[in-house]
């Protein structure tokens, strides 16, 4: 709550110095207009210009003026714990795109660290992911990074588990209360593919099975089938990652005024954009139409609700 309290009038005194991302909806137009995303002591904050210069320039002009906010609040930043990112697109003869690398687009961004330094902040390229919130994504939307993490957390869980002697009781319960909780905690913000869950899933299953007194050849059927129809109720990560798409659709999608709301909206007004057609997005067959689109949240989305055929209807505006 303090922190709130402070960050307010530090997220008002950026957006009246012209600092902020400024995005337009591709069919309707709506202005989405983003300070940052700030919880606790993690702050993302952004700013959008004509090129890659431009870019650097204002985004100098807008680490000073939040480092500046910070300060006279008694915060400061710490140069080792953040990094940038300069996402720019360059075009091939065919109208292709893909990301600028920091080699093409060279410049630096300097703060005041909170011993008074003025230092070098770390400049990721636009494909590698890093920390943010606990979940490791990158500018150019992959997920890599946290894939591979979560990987790792799973073949160290299952190293451990073998390594201890617990009784099944408390082996079912730490596969259920620790493991699994990490592996659901980054699923609403990942695009996960089945193929690579079910990778994560295998370390989990190999241990924490024949631990818990399961059979590790146990049909996947019965081992994510809930437990009134004589499953054992674990949650698949890729149908809980779904079902978590879908809940952030719903519970934010509408509401006119909400940052997470707009970005809901114009981020599928893009993709409608790109499969150029006059229908709603999740009325389209996914796999005949799918090609046509990027690789992103929602059509992760839209995969996941045409493999286990869930409806969903949109308010969205389409192509005349």
């Amino acid at each position: 709550q303090i922190w709130a309290a402070i960050s307010t009038p530090l997220l008002k005194l950026m957006s009246a110095e012209g600092h902020s991302i400024i995005l337009f909806a591709a069919i309707s137009g709506e202005k989405v207009q983003i300070v940052g995303f700030i919880f606790v002591d993690d702050s993302d904050i952004g700013i959008t210009a004509e090129n890659a210069e431009e870019a650097m320039i204002k985004m100098q002009a807008a680490f000073d003026t939040w480092v500046g906010g910070l300060n006279a609040t008694g915060g400061a930043i710490s140069a080792e714990k953040s990094h940038w990112t300069l996402v720019h697109f360059l075009f091939d003869k065919n109208g292709n795109y893909r990301y600028a690398s920091n080699a093409e687009c060279p410049g630096d961004i300097w703060v005041q660290d909170y011993d008074g330094v003025r230092k070098k902040l770390r400049r990721l390229e636009p494909t590698v992911g890093d920390r943010m919130l606990g979940v490791r994504l990158s500018a150019d939307g992959k997920d890599t990074e946290e894939f591979e993490y979560r990987l790792r957390q799973a073949e160290e869980w299952r190293d451990c588990l073998r390594a201890n002697h617990l009784p099944r009781r408390l082996a079912w319960m730490n596969l259920n209360t620790t493991i699994m909780k990490r592996i659901e905690y980054c699923l609403p913000a990942t695009t996960f593919t089945r193929k690579q869950c079910t990778d994560i899933m295998r370390p989990i299953l190999e241990a924490g099975l024949p631990h818990s007194g399961v059979v590790r050849t146990l049909p996947h059927v019965l081992i994510y089938g809930p437990t009134k129809f004589q499953g054992l109720g674990l949650h698949d990560p890729y149908v809980t990652q779904g079902i978590n798409h879908l809940e952030v659709m719903v519970n934010f999608g509408h509401i006119p005024k909400n940052s997470t709301g707009q970005l809901l909206r114009a981020d599928p007004e893009v993709l409608l954009v790109e499969l150029g057609t006059s229908d709603k997005l999740f009325e389209h067959d996914y796999q005949k139409f799918s090609a046509l689109a990027t690789e992103c949240w929602f059509k992760s989305t839209w995969q996941f609700t045409s493999e286990y055929n869930i409806v969903v209807d949109t308010t969205l505006p389409t192509l005349t």
